[in-house]
C-alpha cells in the first residue's frame, strides 16, 4: 500500500515538474516573442494559444489603462460574443476588471453568480481571473480570463498568469513608448513645416518709407501660433502695413495665415479700400475654414508724403498711438474679426501724423504675455514702456525694448505665445 502511495507522490512530483518546465518554457517564448515586435496585436493570438496549453479558460480579455479618461479599454479578445469589444469600456472599480484595476490586484472569481464584482459580458461565464498589468509601479491593464466551468483557475494559474502579464506589460510599455517617440517626431516635424510656412511669409528686411522709420519682429514660441505682419509697397510714397493673429497652431494655422496674406495682397493689387478689401478678404476665410478657426487683423495704408495712416481694425488689438506730446491713444476703429461673420463690414478711418510719433501694432501674446504670478504683461506697460524710451530711439531700439521686457515680465526666454510686433516713428 505504501508503495503505492509512494508512486502516486511520484507521479505527482513529475507533473508537477512537468508543468513547472512548460511555464519556463512558455514564459521564455513569451518574453522572446514580445521582444521581437511592436505589434501586439498580431502576436497576441499565437501567445494566448500557448497560454491555453497550461491553463483552461474560455475566453481571454486584455484592456488598457486610458489614464486621461479613467477607463479600461478593450484591446485585445476571444471567445466573446461578436461585437462584445464595442461595448466595453470600463470604469475603475467596474466589474472583476475594474475591482483588480482599481486596487492593482489580481482577483479569482470562482462562481460569478454570486459574486457582486462580477459584470456579465459572457452568459456562459462561470468563474473569472484577472490580473493587473503593471510597470515601474504604473497601471498599464488588466489581463482577464472566464471559464464556462465553477472554480475553474487556482493559485497555480493565477501566478502562471501573472509572471504571462509582467512580460505582456512591459511589450505593453515599449509599444506606448515607440508611439509616442513616434508622435513626438512627427510633431516636431510639423512644427517645422509650419515655422518654415510662417518664416517665409514673414518680411526679409524693414521696409523704407522716406520720413519714416519702420522695424518688425516676430519672436516664436516653441508651439508655433498663427502671428504675421507684412509690408505692401503701393504707389509711390505709400505702404500697406498688416498685422495678425491667426486661431489655432501648427500647420493649420500656417495655413489659414498663408491664405489670409495671399487673398489680402491680391485684393490690395485691385486697390479697392481698405474697407472693401476686408470685406473681401472676410468672405473668402468664411468660404474657406471651419466654423472655429478666425483671424485678427490691422490693415493700414500709410501715405509718407502725407504723414497720413488710413486702416481699419478687424477684431484686433488695437494700436498704440503715442503722440509726440505725449498723448496716447488706441486705434481700435473698424469691424469684426475675419472668418467668422461673412455679411460683416469694415469702417476705415485716418490719423495725420507728426514729426515724434510713435505707432505700435502687436500680438496680444504679448500684452497677455503672464507673470510667474499670473500677471499679464498689459496694454499699461506696454504704454509706458514705449513713453520712457528717448524720442530719438530708432524703431528696431524699441522693438528691442519691447522683446526685452516682456521676457523679463514672464520670466522666460520662450513665450508661451508668438511676440509680434511693428513699430513706426515719424522722423523729424
Amino acid at each position: 500500500m505504501s508503495i503505492e502511495r509512494g508512486e502516486e507522490t511520484l507521479e505527482r512530483l513529475r507533473e508537477a515538474l512537468e508543468r513547472e518546465r512548460r511555464q519556463n518554457e512558455l514564459l521564455n517564448r513569451v518574453a522572446l516573442e514580445l521582444a521581437r515586435t511592436l505589434r501586439l496585436e498580431e502576436i497576441l493570438p499565437k501567445l494566448v494559444a500557448q497560454l491555453a496549453e497550461l491553463i483552461r479558460f474560455d475566453a481571454v480579455g486584455i484592456y488598457l489603462y486610458q489614464r486621461a479618461a479613467g477607463e479600461l479599454e478593450w484591446f485585445y479578445g476571444a471567445g466573446y460574443p461578436e461585437g462584445a469589444e464595442d461595448r466595453v469600456r470600463l470604469k475603475l472599480g467596474q466589474g472583476a476588471v475594474g475591482w483588480s484595476a482599481a486596487h492593482r490586484e489580481p482577483l479569482i472569481l470562482p462562481d460569478v453568480t454570486v459574486d457582486p464584482r462580477y459584470l456579465p459580458a459572457r452568459p456562459s461565464t462561470v468563474s473569472e481571473m484577472s490580473v493587473p498589468l503593471m510597470a515601474e509601479g504604473e497601471l498599464l491593464g488588466i489581463f482577464n480570463l472566464e471559464s464556462d466551468a465553477p472554480n475553474a483557475f487556482g493559485e497555480a494559474d493565477l501566478l502562471l498568469l501573472t509572471a504571462f502579464g509582467h512580460h505582456c506589460a512591459i511589450a505593453i510599455q515599449r509599444a506606448w513608448l515607440h508611439a509616442e517617440s513616434i508622435e513626438k517626431r512627427r510633431m516636431e516635424e510639423e512644427i517645422g513645416i509650419a515655422r518654415r510656412i510662417q518664416l517665409r511669409l514673414l518680411p526679409a528686411d524693414n521696409p523704407v518709407c522716406p520720413g519714416f522709420d519702420i522695424a518688425a519682429f516676430n519672436q516664436p514660441s516653441q508651439e508655433v501660433s498663427g502671428d504675421c505682419y507684412d509690408f505692401i509697397d503701393m504707389a509711390p510714397g505709400q505702404l500697406g502695413i498688416m498685422i495678425g493673429d491667426v486661431s489655432g497652431k501648427g500647420v493649420p494655422a500656417g495655413i489659414l495665415m498663408a491664405t489670409f496674406r495671399a487673398s489680402l495682397r491680391a485684393e490690395v493689387r485691385n486697390n479697392y479700400a481698405i474697407s472693401v478689401i476686408l470685406s473681401k478678404v472676410n468672405r473668402l476665410i468664411c468660404e474657406s475654414v471651419e466654423d472655429n478657426v478666425f483671424v485678427t487683423a490691422v490693415y493700414g495704408v500709410l501715405d509718407g508724403p502725407r504723414r497720413r495712416l488710413t486702416y481699419a481694425n478687424a477684431g484686433h488689438n488695437p494700436p498704440l498711438w503715442l503722440r509726440a506730446g505725449g498723448r496716447a491713444e488706441w486705434l481700435g476703429e473698424g469691424g469684426l474679426l475675419l472668418g467668422k461673420f461673412p455679411q460683416a463690414e469694415y469702417r476705415e478711418t485716418f490719423v495725420d501724423l507728426q514729426p515724434g510719433d510713435r505707432i505700435v501694432f502687436y500680438t496680444d501674446g504679448i500684452t497677455e504675455a503672464p507673470s510667474a504670478d499670473g500677471e499679464m504683461f498689459g496694454t499699461e506697460r506696454l504704454e509706458r514702456l514705449v513713453r520712457e524710451c528717448p524720442a530719438e530711439a530708432s524703431a528696431r531700439r524699441i522693438c528691442a525694448q519691447i522683446l526685452e521686457a516682456v521676457r523679463a515680465h514672464s520670466g522666460r526666454l520662450h513665450a508661451e505665445d508668438d511676440l509680434t510686433a511693428v513699430v513706426l516713428r515719424v522722423l523729424p
